[in-house]
């Protein structure tokens, strides 16, 4: 069997862990006498250094943070979604695309880390300086980046992918090229080489990911949050029995509560077998409307409690987030 046949089937299989793929990749590399498909194969081994450039589908969209806060007389809010459009666009920029610079094989057991949780914290100085900018009497004390198994679990799919897609180019060109000898030219011409190099591993507009969690950075993808028919059943009995609690509220609080559970009801009517489309500042406004509310809340409000935790486990939740 060929070492481009090797490499088409380990591709097109789960079974073959992508760090031995990857050193089949090396192999061809050096068979092709191409330095940069050769570069690429080790910084997806070892990981990519500071400094170097990371390829698009390394650069993911993670608009979601949840924070930590307390409060007077000992209140408490956790894992509470923050609007991070009132925080400067330098930091928002920051805070909204993760850089993903490990190895392949660390971002594997990463992506199988279910117990522990996985989250990119904020540095302590940005919830020192931003601390007081999210809610009345209430100050920032922890906050993270949330990042699901299945974001990474997505671009180790891409690499496997663009394998296979610069495996099927070269075979296309020369089914032997794999064959070559050490001290022979190189079987297909570099200039040649070099333009599928590009145009299977550093270009295009692919989706990361098999499981819908999140989306390339340069992908055409509008940032949407898909609800489906299940979801949407949970929210509107979750809607109905929160608006037991709006009484509960401060007289000022309750408009606003109102309007909110009528937009989240609105959102949950959609046609039975379409899924319903929002973006993660819709619905990361939606809880925090109610998270206002209940802490402003003079009795308990439980119902309203576990609506804000519903919307914002479906912020965090695998397969909600995706991003342009």
């Amino acid at each position: 069997m060929s070492l481009l046949t090797e490499i088409e089937k380990a591709a097109t299989t789960s079974t073959e862990p992508l760090p031995d793929l990857l050193r089949r990749c090396k192999v061809l590399a050096a068979r092709l006498k191409h330095a940069e498909f050769a570069t690429w194969v080790s910084h997806e081994l070892n990981g990519y250094a500071d400094g170097i450039d990371l390829p698009p589908y390394r650069i993911v969209r993670t608009p979601v943070s949840l924070g930590t806060f307390v409060g007077s007389f000992g209140r408490q809010m956790k894992n509470v979604p923050l609007p991070i459009m009132n925080l400067p666009q330098n930091v928002q920029d920051v805070l909204t695309k993760t850089h993903f610079r490990d190895g392949v094989a660390s971002l594997h057991e990463a992506a199988r880390n279910t117990t522990e949780g996985l989250g990119r914290q904020w540095s302590p100085d940005l919830a020192t300086i931003f601390g007081d900018r999210f809610f009345e009497d209430f100050r920032l004390m922890s906050a993270h980046v949330v990042l699901t198994p299945g974001t990474i679990a997505g671009i180790l799919d891409t690499v496997r992918t663009r394998v296979l897609d610069f495996v099927l180019a070269i075979q296309a060109e020369d089914p032997d090229a794999g064959e070559s000898r050490p001290s022979a030219e190189p079987p297909i011409p570099p200039k040649h080489l070099k333009q599928i190099f590009y145009n299977t591993i550093i270009g295009g507009n692919a989706n990361i990911g098999t499981s819908g969690e999140a989306m390339i950075e340069n992908s055409t993808a509008t940032g949407t949050i898909t609800l489906d028919g299940a979801r949407r059943a949970e929210l509107s009995d979750a809607v109905a029995r929160a608006r037991k609690d709006v009484d509960k509220l401060p007289k000022a609080k309750r408009a606003r509560v109102v309007r909110t559970l009528d937009a989240v009801e609105k959102a949950t009517k959609s046609k039975p077998k379409a899924a319903a489309s929002l973006t993660p500042k819709t619905v990361t406004a939606w809880a925090n409307a109610l998270t206002a509310a209940v802490t402003a809340a003079t009795v308990a409000s439980p119902d309203l409690q576990s609506l804000q935790q519903l919307l914002t486990d479906i912020l965090a939740s695998a397969g909600s987030v995706v991003g342009p």
